[in-house]
């Protein structure tokens, strides 16, 4: 496993968000394979990080994940992956303009480092190392992340096996992508 942590572990019971934290949801595009959300909180003085919501689903449209997850993505910025600049073959359009028209606050540019990277393996080894010192916990319950951070291992070369990850990947463009993110309070 990737993030060999246990379940247990990474698990906190859901408390009240204090409103000086900051908050920025993740998102992956996905048809076929799920596509995903997540919402991340972290405390900008001791940098432990939550993810607090987490959804996923296939064969949704950008309207039906705006109604599925409206309740607690109004009003945040939300990181989002590089294929959201490919256009739908149906409409020609760029996905991530179907997902703004649909209520999504998306940042400005695709998930990417400070320094203009996106490098999964370095996302991997910052979240992984986060975790093993106990500043990284998952809401109790979040089954979409719980199902995939089980099972979500490399292959026999160390190759990261891409299947039912869209969560983790969500996950990871919300924590590279945190220098957008808001202060709870204000969302």
């Amino acid at each position: 496993r990737i993030y060999d942590c246990s379940e247990e572990f990474i698990t906190c019971d859901p408390f009240e968000i204090p409103s000086h934290w900051r908050v920025i949801d993740g998102m992956d595009f996905g048809w076929d394979h799920p596509q995903s959300r997540v919402r991340m909180v972290f405390n900008p003085e001791t940098d432990d990080h939550y993810i607090i919501n987490a959804w996923k689903q296939s064969h949704c449209t950008p309207d039906q994940a705006w109604g599925a997850t409206k309740s607690w993505a109004k009003n945040c910025p939300t990181a989002w992956p590089h294929d959201g600049l490919n256009s739908e073959k149906s409409s020609g359009e760029q996905q991530k303009k179907a997902y703004i028209d649909a209520g999504f606050k998306l940042t400005r540019e695709r998930a990417t480092w400070p320094d203009g990277g996106n490098g999964v393996e370095a996302g991997i080894f910052e979240i992984r190392d986060l975790m093993s010192k106990g500043k990284f916990k998952v809401f109790n319950g979040l089954r979409p992340f719980f199902d995939e951070f089980l099972q979500y291992h490399r292959d026999e070369r160390g190759k990261i096996v891409k299947s039912q990850d869209d969560v983790l990947d969500a996950v990871r463009y919300s924590y590279m992508m945190k220098r957008f993110a808001v202060s709870y309070g204000d969302i």
